[in-house]
């Protein structure tokens, strides 16, 4: 097997890589095999027809293509091989320089995985990441409760924040009817911003009976374009009233929720303050590091390896679009239509910032992981196996002795918690000062 490279600069190297004659013919051989039964010539039967005969009668050249695609995997594996080079994505064909009875020659260009030099990660600026407990916070979480358990009282005074009203309205602009701003017997709770700004607030202060002009201007940018920066009326009934009526803050209430008492519900709510804002603020943390680390180390990411991760974000956003029964063209078409910003170029500008944040951010994670010879502890490792054991309904026994699933289970648990334990080291040394 014989090579040029012919330039190797930011990550990316062109080479001329020689596919030996051995090669290209199994190649050949191949193609054939695939291809015979789609040859008629008098004489042979279906499929039988020799290669050689082919060759004579479509050109020598019939089957070069597909040998071409059949052995160039084996000439490019062995070329990487023995230049012991690490990649990041698949080659890129470049030219076919020949083919023919010496076999073949290609340029193409190969991705390298990028050697960089990790930024100062020591000592990044996070914040506090112990939550001080304030009453107030026990507070909103109390007022979440009684809400939930509230009961709708009907009345007939005025409406405030916080009361549902059952109203009939329809939208005008420039004096005619639009489409979708007419409805009936419509519940709307005031002040809970579902319509647009200004319209709620036109509420407050009415009673059941009352009918309103609702005059409100649709934001610069709205979802739906027609109706972008336009002024509207609504005539607006008010049917009805309902006041929201608490439950009262007592042993009752805090039994009715799960718990002993009203004590007892204080204790284990702080608790579960602690828990969750603690959990916040350590995810906070390790967001405003991995920013500081993707923003401030140089990173030359070939092309082609920000392209195929491009290919699997929208991808993946096709698959969801169509899981929630949305045809992704349809989807980007009326994307399209909403506004001349959005384009083809547009969507993938898009992706295409992710695909670098993504690849910077797995890159230097992965280089940390080496650099500071991060692990993990064997009781570690059984923690998280009797966590999925649990999930999966099994015991630990009945989930090592699943080969098969701890097989599949193995390489991510370790992954997470490496990435659990780095994260850990970079917390641990960041500045947690305010």
């Amino acid at each position: 097997m014989g090579y040029e490279i012919i330039t190797n600069e930011k990550n990316v190297a062109r080479v001329k890589l020689d596919i030996a004659k051995e090669d290209f013919d199994a190649g050949i051989q191949k193609a054939y095999q695939k291809n015979k039964n789609q040859f008629k010539v008098d004489g042979f039967r279906k499929g039988k027809v020799p290669l050689k005969i082919i060759e004579s009668r479509y050109g020598k050249n019939i089957f070069y293509e597909d040998a071409l695609e059949a052995s160039f995997p084996t000439a490019y594996n062995k070329f990487i091989a023995e230049v012991e080079w690490t990649t990041c994505a698949q080659p890129t064909l470049i030219e076919i320089n020949e083919m023919g009875d010496n076999g073949a020659v290609v340029t193409i260009d190969v991705a390298l995985y990028p050697t960089f030099e990790l930024c100062e990660y020591k000592g990044i600026k996070v914040g506090p990441v112990k939550y001080t407990f304030k009453k107030s916070d026990l507070d909103k979480e109390i007022s979440k409760l009684r809400d939930q358990q509230a009961r709708l009282v009907p009345a007939e005074d005025e409406a405030k924040d916080g009361d549902t009203v059952t109203i009939d309205f329809e939208g005008k602009i420039d004096g005619e009817p639009f489409e979708g701003g007419k409805s009936e017997d419509y519940k709307l709770v005031l002040g809970s911003d579902h319509f647009i700004k200004g319209f709620e607030e036109q509420l407050v202060g009415h009673k059941p009976a009352d009918k309103v002009e609702i005059n409100v201007t649709f934001p610069e940018d709205y979802s739906m374009a027609e109706f972008a920066g336009k002024d509207a009326v609504f005539s607006t009934e008010v049917k009805e009233v309902h006041h929201k009526e608490l439950p009262e803050l007592d042993d009752d209430f805090a039994v009715d929720q799960g718990y002993e008492n009203l004590e007892d519900m204080n204790k284990k709510l702080k608790e579960k303050i602690k828990t969750e804002k603690n959990a916040a603020l350590k995810k906070e943390a390790i967001s405003k590091i991995t920013n500081y680390l993707v923003e401030n180390t140089e990173i030359d990411i070939p092309p082609a390896c920000v392209e195929e991760r491009v290919a699997s974000l929208k991808e993946e956003n096709d698959n969801s679009l169509r899981m929630n029964g949305i045809n992704p063209d349809d989807y980007y078409s009326y994307l399209m239509a909403q506004s001349e910003e959005n384009s083809p170029e547009q969507f993938y500008a898009v992706f295409e910032r992710q695909a670098i944040r993504d690849l910077k951010s797995e890159m230097i994670y992965t280089k940390l992981l080496e650099v500071e010879q991060i692990t993990f502890t064997d009781e570690q490792y059984q923690g998280e196996l009797d966590k999925y054991a649990k999930l999966y309904g099994k015991t630990m026994e009945e989930l090592r002795t699943t080969e098969s699933l701890e097989a599949a289970l193995k390489p991510y648990i370790e992954f997470q918690l490496k990435m659990n334990n780095i994260n850990e080291f970079l917390l641990e040394n960041a500045d947690k000062t305010k």
